[in-house]
């Protein structure tokens, strides 16, 4: 059984692969550490702008390139990668409703 990474990476532009490669990590050093390092957000420390209430820790991420919008998000144990065609998502707001129609379809329920 191959990761889907390898699948990935052979269907998709580069550029689009490495964006998505970046949303990955910067999602994984979240739930890790509450550190965002990378360029996606300047090496922002989380734990100086998010007052910590006991509710589940959550991050959404979202990038646009030429050949796709790159969206991820986690919220408590769960993670969402969603990669979207710019030709028929040509706004941010286009993605927001794609996104919130795809987590409610796979999730059954808005995620929070």
């Amino acid at each position: 059984m191959l990761d889907c990474r390898h699948w990935l990476a052979t269907n998709l532009p580069l550029d689009v692969a490495l964006a998505l490669d970046d949303v990955f990590n910067e999602i994984g050093s979240f739930t890790r550490d509450d550190t965002l390092t990378s360029s996606l957000v300047g090496g922002i420390d989380l734990n100086s702008i998010y007052i910590h209430s006991g509710a589940p820790k959550s991050i959404e991420l979202c990038t646009f390139l030429p050949h796709g919008w790159v969206y991820g998000r986690a919220s408590g144990g769960i993670e969402l990668y969603i990669i979207l065609d710019t030709s028929k998502f040509v706004t941010i707001h286009d993605v927001q409703k794609a996104v919130t129609r795809i987590r409610e379809r796979v999730f059954n329920a808005k995620i929070r």
